[in-house]
């Protein structure tokens, strides 16, 4: 009974195989994705001269690259050290060459969204801790060769906008562009779809740019301006005057030049009526010398001309007078009224 289930139980496992799998990713800045897959297969099988069941154990670790970049990557050129066992034998597929002392696979070209893989098969057990310790691939890319623009020139705080592209004008997105500030202080950006990427430029001086996995014939500086510093404004305090004390001020301007044209007039007036009274002297010897002579006069006696012009010069000073006193009665209502109004 015994050796009846003894064989039952190796028959299946000549048929039977135990799977587990492991993964691990690897960053990389050529645009590519790098990760290796762990698999592990133990078989069963049955030793007929010792009655006993073995296990046979293969080890699979398959290395993927693909290209998630928008263009073809060429030239791309793989190492991979594995740290086997000693005892442990490998195929892998493809075959490898030697580089720099270590296998390696020469992959060419890999498209956009294309995946490259090479595959090791080992006649080894290998577990999740073997594979955590290897190091990431070596992998080197023949370089694109692009074109990077840059603001020429903005002031400090400002936004600046980084764009690359292909020597055909075609956009490179996913691309790694690095500022270098006047400090020395690093500013990395990753470029959109449209080749785009903005930061802002906060020290002023020139920044520099650092392009991974693209060669760039010459690279731009974008020369930054310090903001001019303003002192502070203070603000003056004006004073208002009320409404009824300007009235009252344009109303004493007023009445003070009324006053000194009345002056100027009277000093006239009376300038030309001193003048009128004035007599010669030559006349007044002559008159009396023919006084004798001289008929008398007939009729009513009538007043000298230069009285009558007195009297009309006085009145005249008289009507100026009463025609001042009137405009200014009449110009003092209306600035009164006036300042009613602003009221």
């Amino acid at each position: 009974m015994n050796r009846f289930a003894f064989v039952i139980v190796a028959f299946s496992l000549l048929f039977g195989a135990i799977f587990a799998a492991d993964s691990v990713s690897y960053a990389n800045s050529n645009g590519l994705d790098v990760s290796r897959i762990l698999e592990v297969n133990k078989t069963g099988r049955l030793n007929i001269v010792l009655n006993t069941a073995e296990y046979v154990y293969t080890s699979t670790v398959t290395l993927t690259i693909k290209n998630t970049g928008a263009f073809e990557k060429p030239g791309v050129v793989v190492a991979e050290a594995l740290n086997l066992p000693k005892d442990a034998n490998v195929a892998y597929t493809p075959e490898p060459v030697s580089v720099q002392g270590a296998n390696g696979w020469n992959i060419g070209t890999i498209a956009p969204g294309e995946s490259k893989k090479i595959v090791a098969v080992v006649d080894s057990e290998l577990g999740k801790d073997w594979l955590t310790s290897l190091p990431a691939p070596a992998i080197s890319v023949e370089q694109v060769k692009a074109v990077l623009l840059a603001t020429g020139s903005v002031s400090e705080g400002e936004n600046v906008r980084i764009t690359l592209t292909t020597e055909q004008a075609q956009p490179i997105g996913g691309a790694k562009v690095t500022a270098v500030s006047p400090s020395g202080k690093k500013i990395e950006m990753m470029t959109d779809d449209s080749g785009n990427a903005d930061y802002k430029a906060t020290e002023a001086g020139s920044y520099l740019y650092i392009v991974d996995g693209y060669s760039v014939a010459s690279t731009p500086e974008t020369q930054v301006t310090a903001l001019i510093k303003s002192s502070p404004i203070t603000a003056s305090v004006h004073e208002t005057t009320p409404a009824s004390e300007g009235v009252l001020s344009q109303f004493t301007m007023v009445i003070a030049g009324f006053m000194v044209v009345s002056l100027i007039l009277l000093a006239v007036i009376a300038y030309y009526s001193m003048r009128g009274e004035e007599e010669p002297e030559g006349p007044k010897r002559v008159e009396e010398e023919d006084e004798e002579e001289a008929p008398e006069p007939r009729g009513e006696y009538e007043e000298p001309a230069k009285k009558n012009n007195f009297r009309d010069e006085a009145a005249r000073i008289e009507r100026a007078r009463e025609m001042t006193r009137k405009i200014l009665e009449a110009r003092k209502k209306e600035l009164a009224a006036k300042g009613k109004k602003k009221k």
